[in-house]
């Protein structure tokens, strides 16, 4: 009792001086050893309704010793007042965590420098906060900067305590505030399970759902600030007034938004040190719709996604994100409506604005990523889900247009790997679902949603993500009715990309119509196509099997000759077909094109004698610095092009050409 009477918070307490006096008093005396005292003094709901607004920041930096003075704060405070001070501290919080991510590791080597974020925030120097600690000699009183985190989690769990507690016909209005100043202050934090946690739960508590929260991987050591008993009503409530016509709706549909902008950072900053962009939607629907392109004994994304614990977790977080965006009453009719519109220049902030009314617009990612979870339910879970209309044109095209290649054509293969994994994911739903394409409404159309995929074929960074949009395009250019505007496409990507890899899947492409063409007429001899017609490989010649000695001069690098190294070996496939087939060697009249363009002095022998020019520039620079895997890769490669040259020669022998 006598410390009591000594503790300068209890001796100033009101009415010995006015609030103003007394938090100012708090402000210097404000310790660790303090808080428990100061938890007694706060449990004076009159007292706390006056200066809990003015106590958040002070006692933010003393986390996590002071989260029971905070909860106090978010029970017994003015919430209209509080609610306001949280929002600002979490908009300051935001705008340290992103000035922290621009800047270079160079700028933050100082961790003095790191350490006083939250002081900075607050207007309190970390020398005003640790004043009396050093006056007391106390080292059990230094207080330690909190992470970011901790101070975002408990920010979060007083807004899930204050916004129920705030009584007027509008109170959106507050909520539309706070979350827009969370939402990218959360994108700015860590990916912990414990941030995307404290979200959630956010968005539980102001939903009014009770599903259960996602089990913690370590205990954060804290119970949830609903859980206490004693909770103030609103001391500025309007009993009369009732809540605003739609005001329901108006709330919910802030929720949704908020939503749809978390759902799409979660995904986008899913990260994996293998292949696995995203959530694997895409692989993991290839896997079940096509079991036998599996490779036995090697795993597949289903299976990592069933045994990596934070892969599972992935999982997990992502069904509850869906399980909440259902209980708001989504629409998946309105997600394909956001991600199909053509996207306009809004002002800054506007898209995923909170301060509209009931039709606050969507987050275009996380809109993106949503259907894709909805579908995923449907496809891989077989869980009854209402899905919109799908189809290749014109949905399909313009969610490409929206997403791949948005801004140039140049910028493909920069999108975030989880955009593009989504892409691909409901391209391949689609078509499933769907055997028959409705044609698109103009062969432009039709060109540009191929040139997009096939770029990304070629530049993604992702393996798994290059092949996916291979087969894609694939898929869609056989599903074109008329041949001249397939052959069209192959033409154009032969004659004009500047991707070697990308030609020669234009050449399995020419090979594929040819032989489906051929088959065609074997079954139908009255059967056309400008696939079979001679004049149409003629005109492709110049692409097909180009001059080598147009392209490479004597001494260059090997480097640069390998760097064709697909695109000739695929050439030279093809035309051993040309020649082996018999079918083809009549129907297309491969004995005359051979002479007509000496396809043998013009591109045979040439494409050979670089090879071994090659060859021996190799073994003079034998000490040139390469790598013996790299150095047994090049020597792979030249000699199955040295083998398949000797092939088509071969082939040219029995054909005494």
């Amino acid at each position: 009792m006598a410390e009591d009477a000594l503790n300068p918070l209890l001796e100033a307490l009101p009415p010995k001086s006015d609030y103003l006096t007394y938090l100012t008093i708090l402000e210097f005396n404000l310790t660790l050893d303090q808080l428990p005292t100061l938890h007694r003094i706060l449990q004076d709901t009159t007292l706390t309704t006056n200066i809990g607004w003015d106590l958040v920041h002070l006692l933010l930096p003393l986390l996590p010793a002071s989260r029971q003075c905070l909860q106090d704060v978010a029970r017994l405070g003015n919430p209209r007042e509080v609610v306001l001070k949280v929002t600002e501290l979490l908009e300051l919080l935001g705008i340290e965590a992103a000035r922290e991510r621009d800047a270079s590791e160079e700028e933050f080597e100082d961790s003095k420098e790191r350490d006083s974020i939250v002081a900075q925030m607050s207007d309190v120097t970390a020398e005003q906060i640790t004043s009396d600690v050093s006056q007391q000699g106390s080292d059990k009183n230094k207080a330690v900067s909190p992470s970011k985190e901790s101070q975002f989690i408990t920010l979060l769990e007083m807004l899930a305590v204050l916004h129920p507690r705030i009584k007027t016909k509008r109170p959106s209005r507050f909520l539309a505030t706070a979350l827009q100043a969370v939402l990218p202050a959360h994108t700015f934090m860590s990916s912990d399970s414990a941030v995307i946690e404290a979200v959630l739960g956010l968005v539980r508590a102001l939903s009014g759902t009770s599903r259960p929260f996602l089990p913690s991987r370590k205990s954060t050591g804290s119970a949830p600030l609903s859980g206490h008993s004693l909770i103030a009503p609103d001391p500025e409530a309007d009993e009369d007034a009732a809540l605003a016509v739609n005001e329901s709706i108006v709330h919910d549909r802030l929720l949704l938004v908020f939503l749809t902008g978390v759902f799409g950072h979660y995904v986008s900053s899913s990260t994996s040190t293998s292949d696995i962009p995203g959530l694997a939607w895409c692989s993991r629907l290839q896997e079940k719709l096509r079991p036998q392109k599996l490779i036995p004994g090697r795993k597949t994304s289903s299976m990592l996604f069933a045994e990596e614990e934070k892969l599972l977790e992935r999982d997990a977080i992502i069904g509850q994100m869906l399980a909440l965006a259902r209980d708001l009453k989504v629409d998946s009719g309105e997600l394909l409506s956001v991600i199909t519109k053509p996207k306009v220049d809004l002002p800054e902030g506007e898209e995923g604005s909170l301060l509209g009314a009931d039709q606050a617009p969507f987050y275009h990612q996380g809109s993106l990523f949503i259907l894709c979870a909805m579908v995923v339910a449907s496809a891989l879970l077989d869980v009854p889900t209402s899905l919109p209309e799908l189809r290749i044109f014109p949905s399909y095209g313009a969610i490409i247009f929206n997403f791949i290649g948005e801004d140039s054509l140049s910028e493909i293969g920069s999108e975030n790997e989880a955009v593009v994994d989504a892409v691909l994911f409901l391209g391949f739903f689609i078509l499933s679902q769907n055997s028959e394409i409705d044609p698109p409404k103009d062969d432009e159309e039709f060109t540009l949603v191929l040139q997009r995929l096939s770029i990304l074929s070629a530049v993604c960074a992702s393996p798994s993500l290059r092949y996916h949009a291979h087969v894609l395009t694939t898929s869609i250019l056989r599903s074109h009715p008329l041949d001249t505007v397939r052959l069209a496409f192959i033409h154009d990507t032969l004659e004009h990309c500047p991707y070697e890899n990308l030609k020669g899947s234009a050449i399995s492409w020419l090979k594929d119509g040819i032989l489906v063409a051929d088959s065609k007429l074997k079954l139908s001899p009255s059967f056309k196509s400008v696939f079979l017609s001679p004049s149409t490989i003629s005109k492709l010649i110049p692409v097909l099997f180009p001059n080598p000695r147009k392209l490479f001069t004597p001494g260059m690098e090997h480097e640069q000759f390998f760097a064709y190294f697909s695109f000739y070996l695929a050439a030279l496939n093809f035309y051993y077909l040309l020649l082996t087939s018999t079918s083809l060697y009549l129907n297309l009249e491969i004995k005359t094109l051979t002479q007509q363009h000496d396809l043998r002095g013009n591109f045979l022998l040439p494409l050979r004698d670089i090879g071994r020019e090659i060859d021996r520039g190799m073994a003079r620079q034998s000490d040139g610095g390469e790598s013996a895997a790299e150095e047994g890769k090049i020597l792979a490669e030249r000699e199955l092009l040295e083998t398949t040259i000797q092939m088509v020669e071969e082939a040219l022998k029995k054909k005494e050409l």
